[in-house]
């Protein structure tokens, strides 16, 4: 599992890629790129749907799985769509523009379970 300590409170930017600000996606691919995986960049929200067909087995680039360390939540939020990095259990890494910067949540927390469209597992091109 990714170390992600240090990312706590950067803050959100939608299309930010890191150092100094991320959004959902390009903290799961900072997250994966620590566990040594690279993840195809897209931009975000422009690629919402793009995103979500890689997720939903269209691009077979992701596998439903069980909820496990490194794993990316994927969820529905109003008017896109939102990922998280899973550290353990129902615990994920995510920002978006209602956090202000990165943070950990529980699955419970603010209805995430409500929201949560699968658990995936990048398998590649």
């Amino acid at each position: 599992m990714a170390d992600y300590v240090d990312l706590i409170g950067v803050p959100f930017e939608y299309g930010g890629r890191g150092d100094d600000e991320y959004d959902c996606y390009g903290l799961l691919m900072e997250l994966m790129r620590r566990d040594g995986i690279e993840i195809p960049d897209y931009a975000s929200p422009e690629d919402g749907a793009k995103i979500t067909a890689i997720f939903m087995g269209e691009l077979r680039l992701w596998e439903k799985c069980e909820a496990k360390e490194g794993v990316a939540f994927l969820f529905r939020v109003p008017g896109n769509i939102h990922v998280g990095y899973c550290i353990g259990g129902d615990k994920f890494v995510h920002t978006w523009q209602h956090t202000g910067g990165v943070i950990v949540e529980r699955l419970s927390d603010n209805g995430w379970q409500n929201r949560l469209m699968g658990i995936y597992k990048y398998v590649g091109e």
